[in-house]
């Protein structure tokens, strides 16, 4: 059971808390149990905090009733199924106050402190658990069951008070969770040893509040209905290929400090397996087709360069063959709207890819034949030249930065092949 240590209650409410907490207790502990003269401590503190605090008018009896059936009301007490399960005509005689003053007087409780059935923070375990409403909220306007979301937005949304308890911790290990951070100290001794749930918590909440940042920026949406199209192409995918889609669409978004939330090993597998759906489309009559499919997949190994970036664009064409573009989001971006050149988070890219001698005139042509308008107004802002026309000035720019993509004719680039996919090409050149 909580102490009033815990609870916080301000010094000139202490003697009239200390007073009304002695009678619940006294009254749950005889007739009710530990579980109801816990919550009933919570809510008399509540009180006490409040400013004014209503505490310090009426009798404490009078504040120890109301307070117990206004918990009772929400937790089912008169039901004859519930254990405990009391009337408030043997609740008014237990505190010895008229059951009139004490319904009234509940009622004033409940109001001020909004108790109700979807009220998880005085819900008893049993109850809670039994209450689906308790367990809904909220997760980018979508209404889920926290029960079944990550560890971390389910630690987040108990710590503002929308769920009763952890699910993946359970009621007493949340509690003593809970304490320990209260009070600095750590579980005692004979407690039982925390879970590994319980030590990942607090970074899984990390990665989440950095991940619902970009989930709630304008470009959430229309990126990922993008990165979905191209990885699905429009056909169905199965599970495990979704799941790559969408690592690769967010979970390589850089957090503070240059870290990813996953690592490298989630963007080789992406490619692994897009290799294998196209090895798949190659070969459809295979007779074993997943067998022998997964046997000619190469693994890929990306560069540092191309792992750490938050996106990575695959490009293909017919003369200068496959491409990996990295931070080719930012760059599509910039070429969409204009006014982020303003932006240095968008106008870098767009520079480097400019400057880049990696990277050809191609990427620039198809971005830029998309809108010839916005491109023109995207490089007066990077240029600081107010009569730049791409129509016009677009190929003499590519010329002086990219000579070497004009004069001669292009040839595609040489890719050294493992001796796996180099046998998994078809045979006729």
């Amino acid at each position: 059971m909580i102490t009033l240590d815990e609870l916080k209650i301000p010094k000139g409410l202490r003697l009239v808390a200390d007073d009304i907490v002695g009678i619940t207790d006294s009254v749950c502990l005889s007739v009710l149990d530990e579980e109801y003269a816990d919550l009933a401590r919570r809510a008399v503190a509540k009180l006490a905090r409040k400013r004014p605090s209503p505490l310090q008018t009426s009798r404490r009896a009078t504040w120890a009733a109301g307070v117990v059936y206004a918990l009772g009301h929400v937790n089912f007490l008169s039901d004859p199924a519930s254990e405990p399960c009391m009337t408030a005509d043997q609740l008014s005689a237990a505190f010895g106050v008229a059951k009139s003053t004490m319904t009234s007087k509940a009622r004033q409780v409940r109001d001020l402190l909004r108790i109700s059935h979807f009220s998880p923070e005085f819900q008893r375990a049993d109850v809670a658990a039994q209450n689906p409403l308790a367990w809904i909220i909220d997760v980018n306007g979508l209404a889920v069951d926290a029960r079944h979301v990550p560890p971390g937005i389910q630690a987040e949304a108990y710590r503002r008070g929308l769920i009763p308890y952890i699910p993946a911790l359970g009621p007493d290990e949340t509690v003593a969770r809970a304490r320990s951070q209260v009070t600095g100290t750590p579980p005692a001794a004979d407690a039982p040893a925390p879970s590994e749930t319980l030590d990942l918590l607090e970074h899984c909440s990390e990665l989440k509040r950095h991940l619902v940042e970009f989930a709630r920026s304008w470009r959430f949406s229309r990126q990922f209905d993008q990165a979905l199209r191209a990885g699905s192409r429009g056909e169905a995918v199965d599970e495990s290929g979704l799941i790559n889609i969408i690592d690769h669409f967010i979970l390589q978004r850089p957090l503070p400090g240059g870290r990813t939330v996953v690592e490298t090993s989630r963007m080789n597998g992406f490619l692994t397996w897009y290799t294998r759906r196209m090895l798949e489309e190659a070969d459809p009559a295979a007779g074993s087709p997943d067998a022998d499919v997964a046997a000619r997949t190469p693994a890929f190994s990306v560069s540092d360069d191309l792992a750490g970036a938050p996106t990575v664009a695959l490009a293909y064409d017919e003369t200068e063959g496959l491409m990996f573009l990295a931070n080719f989001a930012l760059v599509r971006e910039a070429f969409e709207n204009p006014g982020l050149a303003a932006d240095s988070e968008h106008r870098q890219p767009v520079l480097e890819y400019l400057k880049d001698d990696s990277i050809s005139a191609l990427p620039f042509r198809r971005l830029a034949g998309a809108d010839t308008a916005r491109a023109s107004q995207l490089f007066r802002h990077l240029l600081d030249k107010p009569g730049f026309s791409w129509e016009r000035d677009g190929e003499a720019l590519l010329r002086k930065h990219k000579p070497w993509c004009f004069g001669a004719k292009p040839l595609p680039p040489v890719t050294p092949l493992s001796s796996e996919l180099a046998e998994a090409l078809p045979s006729s050149r």
